[in-house]
C-alpha cells in the first residue's frame, strides 16, 4: 500500500481477500481510522464485518493471539 489511508486500505482488504470468499465468512477490523469503510468491504467481498471493541485483544483473534515460533 502506499499510505494508511482508508481508501488505500479498503482497497487492499477486497483485492487480497477477494479470493478467499469461499473460506472466510467474517473479518474483525482493528479500531483505527484506515478501517473506516467496512460497509465498502462487506459489500464487495460477501463477509459479515466487526469491529473489535478497544482494548480486547483476544477478539482480534489470530493477529494477538498467535505465538511465536
Amino acid at each position: 500500500m502506499a499510505n494508511k489511508t482508508a481508501e488505500a486500505v479498503t482497497d487492499s482488504i477486497i483485492t487480497l481477500l477477494g479470493g478467499f470468499k469461499q473460506w472466510v465468512r467474517t473479518l474483525t477490523f482493528d479500531n483505527g481510522k484506515e478501517f473506516a469503510k467496512p460497509e465498502q468491504v462487506a459489500q464487495a467481498i460477501k463477509y459479515m464485518t466487526y469491529f473489535a471493541k478497544p482494548y480486547h485483544s483476544w477478539e482480534r483473534g489470530q493477529n494477538e493471539n498467535a505465538k511465536e515460533l
